[in-house]
């Protein structure tokens, strides 16, 4: 059984009675310090990629609608079947659902089945209101399918 905790710090817990651990930590005091933190969890997007066309954002767009600017800190594309020819899909943060953007992931090969995800950690603030868009970078998308998944956490 879980039940909501209050801390002292002002955070508020799930609490697993069986495990005897918090399992979910939000919240904490106004100014935060190193030792006593604000707890932000962070949040995950994830859409399926089927039936791709090669206009821009065409892989899919997601407007941060959520009221305040978040940051991206990992992205992974998890191909299922690979693409009928070359091509390279891009992710990025946009003003729009229709812009390829790729400064979040960039130029990523599809033309194999697998998981891929950058080399180099992921840090990018998209601000309420823009947009994450998934676009084909080079090369035709035909015969795609896979999911995007996007984590973040609150700016």
């Amino acid at each position: 059984m879980a039940s909501l905790k209050q801390n002292p710090d002002g955070s508020v817990s799930i609490f697993s009675e069986r495990e005897g651990i918090d399992v979910l930590r939000a919240g904490g005091p106004k100014a935060p310090t190193a030792g006593n933190p604000n707890y932000r969890p962070g949040s995950y997007l994830k859409w399926q990629i089927n039936v791709p066309t090669d206009t821009a954002g065409a892989l899919g767009s997601w407007q941060n609608n959520l009221g305040y600017d978040i940051l991206v800190t990992g992205v992974a594309i998890d191909v299922t079947t690979q693409s009928a020819g070359a091509c390279t899909v891009s992710v990025g943060q946009a003003a729009n659902g229709t812009t390829l953007s790729s400064n979040i992931f960039n130029g990523q090969s599809v033309a194999a089945a697998g998981q891929f995800a950058p080399a180099a950690p992921v840090a990018r603030k998209v601000a309420a209101g823009q947009f994450i868009t998934a676009s084909t970078a080079s090369g035709a998308s035909s015969g795609l399918v896979g999911q995007l998944f996007i984590e973040f956490v609150p700016a």
